[in-house]
C-alpha cells in the first residue's frame, strides 16, 4: 500500500471529546461569510483563546506542541449547500500546519476534502505505453479525497495545495486549527 506523503490522519477526539467539541461549537458566535479569502458561502465560528482550555483540545494541542508547533488559531466551518473552498496553499509567511477535524456530515453530496499529494509512478507494464509532452504532463501531483469519520483529523503543511469541492446537498461541519513552527 502506498502512503500519502503530504497529509496524515489523526484521532485527537474520541466520542467524549467530540461531544465536548459540539458544546464549544454551539457556544461560539457565528458569522456568515460570502467570501473569506478562499472560503465561499460558509458559516464561520472563531474560537476565543479561553475556549481552547477545554479538555477536549488537550490531545491535539499536546501533539503539536511535542513536534515543535504553537497554536495560531481555530475556527469551526459549516459548509451548507453551494459552499466550497478554492484550491490554495496556506502561504502566510510562517511554517504552518493545518489540522481539519470532522464534526458532522449530514446528507452530504459533494463537499469532499481535496488535497494534492505526490504522484506515485508505478512500473510501466510491457504491454502499455507512455506519452509525455509539455510541463503540465510532467507535474508530479494528484488530487486525493481523503475521508474522515466524526472526530477524526487530517493534517498537512502550508506547502500542500488543498480545498473543498462545492457542496451540492446537505452540509458538513469541521474544526480548522492552525499551528506555526516555534
Amino acid at each position: 500500500m502506498v502512503s500519502n506523503k503530504t497529509f496524515k490522519k489523526h484521532m485527537f477526539f474520541g466520542q467524549e471529546g467530540l461531544e465536548d467539541l459540539w458544546k464549544v461549537y454551539h457556544a461560539t458566535g457565528m458569522k456568515k461569510a460570502h467570501q473569506d479569502y478562499s472560503l465561499h458561502h460558509v458559516e464561520k465560528r472563531v474560537l476565543k483563546k479561553e475556549q481552547l482550555d477545554a479538555e477536549c483540545f488537550k490531545n491535539m494541542l499536546d501533539h503539536y506542541h511535542s513536534i515543535g508547533y504553537a497554536h495560531l488559531s481555530s475556527y469551526f466551518l459549516l459548509y451548507p449547500k453551494y459552499s466550497w473552498t478554492r484550491p490554495h496553499h496556506d502561504d502566510i509567511g510562517h511554517h504552518t500546519q493545518t489540522c481539519i477535524t470532522l464534526l458532522e456530515e449530514k446528507d452530504l453530496e459533494g463537499g469532499e476534502t481535496l488535497v494534492w499529494d505526490t504522484h506515485y509512478d508505478l512500473p510501466t507494464p510491457e504491454d502499455s505505453y507512455v506519452v509525455k509532452t509539455g510541463s503540465v504532463h510532467r507535474k508530479n501531483e494528484i488530487v486525493c479525497t481523503p475521508t474522515l469519520e466524526p472526530g477524526e483529523s487530517l493534517s498537512y503543511g502550508d506547502n500542500v495545495k488543498h480545498g473543498v469541492a462545492q457542496v451540492r446537498a446537505g452540509h458538513r461541519i469541521v474544526l480548522v486549527s492552525w499551528f506555526r513552527r516555534k
